[in-house]
């Protein structure tokens, strides 16, 4: 007999803790029979707010224009007032295939 009050106690946990567990679930989920809260917005106010949102995107977008142009015309001023030699020394110094202190490592090794 005691065996089979401890078989219906397990039987009674195990469906109070599935019913439990399907509870929390679901309201994790947002689905415990409530209709969801709406924030009524007045389609003339959606309107205006959709209006005010693109005119933000588009002034947004029109100084980050012109923060490149300027970044442009500078770099383009600074190239101008920069000399041929210093080039030709930048060009040589920027090439990946550039091994001079290979080539020349004798030279490396008087200084030192």
């Amino acid at each position: 007999m005691n065996n089979k009050e401890d078989i219906l106690k397990q039987k009674v946990f195990i469906i109070f803790m599935l019913i439990s567990l399907i509870s929390l679930f679901l309201i994790a989920c947002g689905q415990n029979g409530k209709e969801p809260v709406v924030d009524p917005i007045d389609p003339v106010e959606a309107q205006r707010r959709a209006a005010q949102e693109k005119a933000a995107r588009e002034r947004e977008e029109i100084r980050l224009a012109l923060l490149e142009k300027e970044k442009r015309e500078k770099i383009a001023a600074i190239e101008n007032a920069t000399s041929v030699d210093v080039k030709a020394v930048l060009e040589k110094h920027n090439n990946e295939n550039w091994k001079a202190d290979i080539d020349n490592s004798f030279f490396f090794v008087l200084l030192v």
